[in-house]
């Protein structure tokens, strides 16, 4: 599949439900830019997926621990959006790391 440099444009800030982008994703691959979502991990507190350009951020630990730049993932964006989709946004990156190792700490989530 093709990525699209720009994506049509969509109202700053849109707030979608776990649901809501979900069904966003199956019908267009992405969320919408601007867009956030909220996942359950192992904190009391949901974590916030955002999308920025091309660029999707989760409050979670793993993901600001990460020394990739702004191209990273983790196991939320992978539940989210599928891991084939993230290996493919990552792909050539240096993001995506297969070895299952490295990093240390932090089982559940």
């Amino acid at each position: 599949s093709a990525s699209s440099a720009s994506s049509p444009p969509a109202t700053a800030n849109a707030k979608l439900t776990e649901a809501q982008a979900r069904a966003t994703i199956l019908a267009t691959g992405t969320i919408p830019n601007g867009g956030e979502t909220e996942v359950q991990g192992s904190a009391a507190q949901p974590y916030r997926i955002t999308r920025r350009g091309q660029v999707l951020t989760c409050s979670c630990p793993a993901w600001r621990n990460q020394s990739a730049g702004t191209m990273r993932t983790c196991k939320h964006l992978k539940g989210l959006f599928g891991e084939a989709a993230e290996r493919t946004r990552l792909a050539g990156t240096g993001a995506f790391d297969l070895s299952g190792g490295g990093g240390g700490g932090g089982g559940g989530g």
